[in-house]
């Protein structure tokens, strides 16, 4: 499966399937794997799943398409990853948690 379809059916999908449940997590998380860059709003109604850059992101990860792959199988060591530069990250690392647990 291509990234363009995880994000754009799968993701899009499983988070419109939980909205109701994901308005306490209200946030802007950017994903940059490998070239790609996507973005999951939360803040609004109804949730986005996009291509491209969020204007303020909460959050905003980059990592490699096999660490993402870890990520979303919750086998990626987040203090590891960030302390050997397999993840790097802009604003608050909690959003990473709440990311991963979105998304397994």
């Amino acid at each position: 499966m291509s990234l363009h379809d995880f994000f754009e059916v799968t993701v899009n999908q499983y988070l419109q399937a939980k909205a109701d449940r994901l308005q306490a997590r209200a946030g802007v998380y950017q994903i940059k794997i490998d070239a790609e860059i996507w973005h999951i709003d939360l803040s609004r109604s109804p949730i986005k799943v996009e291509s491209g850059e969020a204007p303020n992101p909460d959050c905003a990860l980059e990592l490699s398409e096999e660490d993402f792959q870890k990520l979303i199988e919750g086998k990626l060591n987040i203090p590891w990853a960030l302390a050997t530069r397999k993840l790097k990250l802009r604003g608050d690392l909690k959003k990473v948690y709440e990311l991963r647990e979105l998304l397994t």
